[in-house]
């Protein structure tokens, strides 16, 4: 990463989320965040929280994913733990 001047890489895709944390995605968006310098996060819908907890990333933050009475554009939902990685 360095080399290429990369700061950070964020993994979305469900198989990278799975292949990446040993965590697999059931509900809503994932994101697995691997900045250059620092640990991973691991950012997922809260109703997963108990799940990904068996995965080996301990920086795990939640956002509260779409519902029936919401729909929304889940980039916005994590864009608030985005903006602190």
């Amino acid at each position: 990463m360095e080399k290429e001047n990369v700061d950070v890489l964020i993994f979305r895709n469900t198989e990278n989320v799975l292949y990446l944390s040993d965590y697999w995605p059931m509900t809503g968006w994932s994101f697995v965040i691997f900045p250059l310098e620092g640990d991973p996060t691991l950012i997922i819908p809260a109703s997963e929280l108990e799940y990904a907890k068996k995965g080996w990333i301990s920086d795990i933050r939640t956002y509260e994913s779409e519902t029936l009475e919401m729909v929304g554009n889940p980039y916005i939902a994590v864009s608030k733990e985005l903006n602190y990685i």
